[in-house]
């Protein structure tokens, strides 16, 4: 008879060498990850590689032959000073933060009343009004330029930021309603059903139960608020006139050519 140590080795020799083909795809996938996202990550900084370099040039070297993709010979730090100073960036991002800084948490509040009406409200009219309020996602904020126009006008709020954060609050009301009321959902209705039975009312199961169990979304969208309302152009750039109020993005236009 065979001895069973000599039929179990080829088999263990097997295992052992399939482990390691497992083993040697296993790293070869790990490294081909970290290669395409290195490789990503370069994509991605090439553009602001040349942006900070550009900024440190002189005028004769951004417009050469290779001026934007061309490593300064010399760095102009005055260039940060000017814009600062003579092109008023100090000005316009001020006026930024402060829009920005106003129109967030009320933009969060708003969104945060409407959507908990709509995750927990018993009506009839809730379907429609939800449906109501995601119409604004799809509708372009390009046909509403000049109806937006004429009514800043007639309310006498154009060229202020009075007028632009309301317009500010209009478009970004849709997609706030709808993460925060998908989130909204999520908290269990028994929390809703105890905090009534000890006669808590709608606002505070709100704000004392809902809320705080919904600071992740509310962070989220805090994140994307704050940087598509620092970084918002067109509204900004068609309804301030005034450059003492203009925000940063439409104050960059001034710097054209300068």
């Amino acid at each position: 008879m065979l001895d069973a140590a000599a039929l179990t080795t080829p088999r263990v020799a097997v295992a052992r060498r399939g482990s390691g083909a497992r083993k040697n795809g296993h790293w070869a996938w790990k490294y081909l990850r970290i290669g395409a996202v290195t490789l990503l990550c370069v994509i991605w900084l090439l553009p602001v590689i040349f942006v900070v370099m550009a900024s440190m040039k002189n005028s004769d070297a951004m417009f050469s032959k290779h001026g934007l993709i061309s490593i300064p010979t010399s760095i102009t730090w005055s260039n940060f000073s000017q814009a600062w100073s003579e092109g008023s960036m100090g000005t316009y991002m001020r006026n930024s933060a402060i829009i920005t800084v106003i129109k967030v948490p009320l933009a969060i509040t708003i969104e945060s009343l409407l959507a908990y009406s709509l995750a927990y409200r018993e009506s009839r009219l809730r379907t429609f009004i939800f449906g109501f309020v995601l119409v604004g996602m799809i509708f372009p904020p390009q046909a509403a330029l000049v109806p937006l126009h004429s009514l800043l006008q007639d309310w006498h709020i154009f060229n202020s930021w009075v007028g632009l954060i309301l317009v500010y609050l209009g478009f970004g009301l849709p997609f706030g309603t709808l993460l925060l009321r998908g989130f909204f959902r999520t908290v269990p209705r028994e929390l809703h059903e105890a905090a009534r039975v000890d006669g808590a009312g709608p606002l505070r199961i709100l704000w004392r139960i809902v809320v705080p169990m919904s600071w992740p979304a509310i962070a989220a969208l805090a994140i994307f608020d704050t940087v598509w309302t620092w970084n918002e152009f067109l509204f900004a750039e068609l309804f301030i006139t005034n450059s003492n109020l203009r925000p940063v993005q439409a104050g960059l236009v001034a710097l054209n050519g300068q």
